[in-house]
């Protein structure tokens, strides 16, 4: 059992490189962002350095882009409504880039 859901790790981290398609879990209680493999790859940022937090996130976004991107997350918060969003991020090699990103609830 163990060995097959390495397995299964495996092959969705090789999809999500793929694809260029990463995933991330905010937890409401603790206010953690988690992100996968892919998302630290997208942001160019050093999965050593762990997750950044949401307010460190902000600071990646463009500047135009901050203020749209948290009232969609608060949103969603509030309501349970999904968002989807295309946002300016800054990778860490200091380029400008773009993303896709969509988000919905999850009941624990």
């Amino acid at each position: 059992m163990e060995a097959k859901l390495r397995k299964k790790s495996a092959h969705l981290l090789a999809a999500q490189r793929i694809a260029n398609l990463g995933s991330w879990e905010f937890d409401l209680n603790t206010k953690e962002i988690t992100w996968s493999l892919e998302v630290f790859r997208i942001f160019g940022r050093d999965p050593a350095l762990g997750e950044p937090t949401f307010e460190e996130l902000q600071t990646l976004l463009h500047p135009e882009d901050c203020d749209c991107h948290a009232q969609l997350v608060q949103r969603t918060i509030a309501t349970g409504e999904p968002y989807k969003i295309e946002y300016r991020f800054y990778h860490s090699d200091g380029s400008l880039r773009y993303a896709l990103a969509q988000a919905r609830t999850r009941p624990e």
